[in-house]
């Protein structure tokens, strides 16, 4: 999964900001205090869940909106401050393609004699669109549903999933002092997942 672009309203110095990330490599460059910082902070809010906090509100504004778009979503994260209160929302907005190609597979599952493969895709499907699914759901139940969504944005609507989070991918975000710390990159950049896998490892009582 790849991050295509950026668009940040209300974010600390980033009163709005639109950013397009090219294929291969984007540098990010400016002076001290023009915003490149805030701009990879602003990636750990939607990627990683970092908290906000109330400094980060521009001057006078009560509402921080990030949008992030990826090959099938344009994810959206908006907070609102109301006093010290900071409530926040995340929701994703699928791409017409992605919605087409959904489209396609749930039509082609036959409810009444589906595969094991089948059955289980069609559950996920309906999940990933915030449908509620049980344990006696019926597959075609499931797949009006889900086809009553896209229908619905093939009507001009746009299909907006709740209750959903941003998805994992590689993510690895680097301070000057870890480009500093020969160690510390290394650690970070090719040590990190491994270390987590030895923690999580259970060891034999043989």
């Amino acid at each position: 999964m790849q991050i295509k672009k950026l668009a940040i309203k209300g974010f600390r110095c980033l009163v709005d900001l639109s950013i397009d990330f090219e294929t291969g490599l984007t540098l990010i460059v400016g002076e001290n205090d023009s915003g490149k910082s805030s701009l990879i902070e602003s990636l750990k809010v939607v990627t990683q869940n970092k908290s906000i906090e109330l400094d980060d509100f521009h001057y006078n504004s009560n509402t921080i909106n990030m949008k992030i778009t990826v090959d099938n979503f344009t994810f959206e994260k908006e907070y609102t401050r109301d006093d010290d209160d900071i409530s926040s929302e995340l929701k994703a907005i699928p791409t017409q393609a992605y919605l087409q190609t959904v489209e396609e597979e749930v039509n082609s599952i036959d409810c009444d004699n589906p595969s094991p493969e089948q059955d289980t895709n069609l559950r996920d499907i309906a999940r990933r669109f915030s449908i509620q699914v049980r344990s006696d759901s019926k597959l075609l139940t499931l797949k009006t549903n889900i086809l009553s969504k896209i229908n619905s944005a093939e009507s001009g609507e746009k299909v907006i999933i709740e209750g959903i989070n941003f998805p994992d991918f590689d993510n690895i975000q680097l301070s000057g002092e870890q480009f500093e710390n020969v160690s510390s990159f290394f650690k970070e950049v090719f040590l990190r997942e491994k270390q987590t896998d030895i923690w999580r490892e259970q060891i034999s009582e043989t």
